[in-house]
């Protein structure tokens, strides 16, 4: 098992005794960029450290909402005390390398407490299940989300 994953699976055992956090933290932990090669290729880990945050529903990021700039991972009783609802996790990335056809690349999510959905450049990738009540519980339940290499871009990505 490459070191990334181990380093990560002891991560999430830890977290694992926590009480869960609020729904959709998971971009609120530690996160993974993983671009891959060829399968004897060694993995290339870009660590995400912070995120923007912004409450709000609907298909897009809420641009007049109240963003903030958090530490990943995030604990919402700490950075949002007393709110309740959706919340936007927004990164900006740029791949370590181009993306060649056929490459596997993919975003891992070590803890998710309730539910998430991923985009890639504004386009879903990824449903943890349903974001209206009652909502599906993906507590402490890692994640491993496919990027679509069609979908990447060279520069100015944002999940």
């Amino acid at each position: 098992m490459p070191r990334f994953m181990q380093q990560a699976l002891q991560r999430w055992r830890r977290l694992g005794g926590t009480p869960c956090l609020a729904q959709l933290a998971a971009l609120a932990t530690v996160l993974y960029l993983l671009l891959a090669g060829a399968p004897t290729a060694l993995a290339q880990t870009i660590e995400i450290r912070s995120a923007e945050t912004a409450p709000g529903g609907g298909n897009a990021y809420p641009l007049q909402a109240d963003i903030r700039t958090v530490a990943l991972p995030d604990e919402w009783a700490r950075s949002r005390p007393g709110f309740e609802g959706p919340l936007w996790y927004r990164v900006q990335f740029q791949p370590l390398s181009t993306p060649a056809t056929g490459e596997l690349m993919a975003l891992f999510i070590e803890h998710v407490c309730s539910n998430l959905e991923v985009l890639l450049n504004g386009q879903l990738v990824h449903s943890g299940g349903t974001m209206t009540e009652p909502y599906t519980n993906n507590c402490n339940h890692p994640q491993l989300v496919t990027l679509p290499s069609a979908l990447l871009r060279a520069t100015g990505n944002t999940i």
